[in-house]
């Protein structure tokens, strides 16, 4: 069968690290994290909440919906570890509906379900954004619930009380065709790191929001780093 490693046409195939993700843990615990809700419309995914895009008109795609005639909605997030809650920001839908935000109740779980901190009555006025300030609590679910039946949310931003350094998760999956001998790591054009080649990841704390990681490949006598 054809092998893409001695495709003629496509000598580079397979000969550098590929699939390189990058994965930031800044000061918004909810920004990347999974969520769940009670039911779904229109195609409006609980993902969409935590995807770091704050447009909340629905032509932009980043607005979630839940769809519960008769019934009672909620949006919920996994923070994926327990952290120490300051605030929690609410974006609103804005194109419609954003009356519908309203009555709402913000939870707080910890890993064993546990109720640790909850505001009911909230509304948010049909403005753009709500802040729930002073949470002072640790969780790693957080819950937003109304008794209405469309809940729709363009994001849901969960900030500890004290943040740390935002730091930065690297990895890439090593060549597909030819054995390297490992990886250096350049930061904003600067050689940061030296890697065996087993190792196909490593963290940062970046020093500005503005940094450049760049994964060279060193391949074996003769061949040409990439």
């Amino acid at each position: 069968g054809f092998d893409p490693c001695d495709d003629p046409a496509n000598p580079d195939f397979g000969q550098c690290a590929s699939n390189v993700q990058c994965a930031i843990d800044g000061p918004n615990k909810a920004l990347g994290k999974p969520a769940t809700q009670s039911s779904e419309g229109h195609g409006g995914n609980p993902n969409r909440a935590t995807d770091g895009n704050t447009n909340g008109q629905w032509g932009g795609g980043s607005v979630t919906h839940t769809d519960n005639p008769g019934s009672p909605s909620w949006w919920e997030v996994d923070l994926l570890d327990t952290y120490d809650i300051g605030s929690i920001v609410l974006w609103n839908r804005l194109d419609c509906c954003s009356e519908r935000l309203v009555d709402f109740t913000i939870t707080l779980y910890d890993a064993d379900r546990n109720v640790t901190f909850e505001e009911v009555g909230l509304d948010a006025q049909s403005l753009p954004s709500f802040t729930l300030e002073d949470v002072a609590a640790s969780g790693q679910f957080v819950r937003v619930s109304m008794p209405g039946a469309y809940l729709s949310l363009a994001e849901v931003q969960v900030y500890e009380e004290e943040p740390g350094p935002s730091s930065i998760a690297v990895s890439w999956d090593p060549p597909a065709c030819v054995e390297a001998l490992g990886y250096n790591v350049y930061r904003n054009d600067e050689l940061l790191l030296e890697l065996p080649a087993d190792e196909t990841s490593f963290e940062d704390l970046p020093e500005s929001r503005a940094t450049v990681y760049a994964i060279e490949t060193v391949l074996g006598a003769g061949q040409q780093p990439c």
